[in-house]
């Protein structure tokens, strides 16, 4: 058996993507806010008041939009913990938010 996976798109009034992504769009403001538009996922989830358990699917959501690049770095030597996963919002996460004018 063989499975197939397709895509496709819908277009939907900016105000109806708005309210069924409120949660995303609040951690890319977060992201945007940040100096660099830069951040670990755990100094993320804290600045946003999110739990890790409620904004991991936004943040994949996010990641497969093309609004954020998530990427994995190790940290240096010395440092507790194995590997950050730092996420950073791409232009077209920035062009969302000003287009929604929430910058």
């Amino acid at each position: 058996m063989t499975t197939v996976t397709t895509t496709s798109t819908i277009e939907i009034p900016l105000e109806e993507f708005v309210r069924h992504n409120t949660s995303m769009l609040e951690l890319l403001q977060t992201l945007q806010a940040c100096d660099g538009g830069s951040l670990s996922t755990t100094k993320l989830y804290a600045l946003a008041h999110k739990s890790n358990h409620y904004g991991l699917p936004w943040l994949l959501k996010a990641e497969r939009m093309g609004y954020i690049t998530r990427e994995r770095v190790r940290k240096p030597k010395g440092k507790k913990g194995n590997i950050s996963i730092f996420n950073t919002l791409t232009p077209k996460g920035k062009k969302l938010l000003s287009s929604l004018g929430l910058i």
